[in-house]
């Protein structure tokens, strides 16, 4: 399993010089699609801005959509791993609803602080051809989101079922 937290959709780096290609690559892509929308980049702007050749862009992602599946299921993984931060949290089951999502509220604004808007995510939820990336974004965030649940309930991981009020 790869544990790197930056995964491109082609070729996986091996050295510590491709994994910062395929970071740079998914960093700037974010940067350049909450600026100018995701339909105003081309793969050329990307290594452009990067000042990186096209080729390396191509060499790790195959297409922008697969340069944005990337993005989301980082998103999907950062944003769950911030709500199991908090499920982990021994004290959670004595807490009210309330402090707990004090403490989701404050991740996530601290998590927007250092990860900007994302509007591109908006444009993803948009386009068909990146309904499944968005839907297994949406599900590992659900899951965090359960296990939170379940901690609160102070219940062995996985042992929750799925609900639709979790409250």
């Amino acid at each position: 399993m790869n544990n790197d937290k930056f995964v491109p959709s082609r070729t996986l780096p091996s050295q510590a010089r491709g994994k910062e290609r395929v970071r740079l690559i998914l960093a700037t892509s974010a940067e350049l699609f909450d600026q100018r929308g995701v339909a105003e980049v081309s793969t050329n702007d990307i290594a452009l801005a990067a000042h990186i050749p096209v080729g390396s862009v191509y060499r790790y992602f195959d297409s922008k959509n697969a340069i944005l599946q990337s993005l989301i299921a980082l998103h999907g993984r950062e944003v769950a791993a911030v709500i199991r931060h908090i499920a982990e949290n021994p004290l959670v089951s004595q807490m009210s609803w309330y402090e707990i999502l004090t403490l989701v509220l404050n991740a996530w604004s601290e998590y927007r602080v250092h990860n900007k808007s994302r509007a591109f995510l908006k444009f993803a939820r948009s386009d068909p051809k990146l309904t499944e990336a968005i839907a297994k974004k949406d599900e590992e965030q659900y899951r965090a989101f359960s296990a939170l649940a379940a901690a609160k309930r102070g219940a062995p991981d996985g042992s929750h079922k799925r609900q639709t009020d979790l409250f």
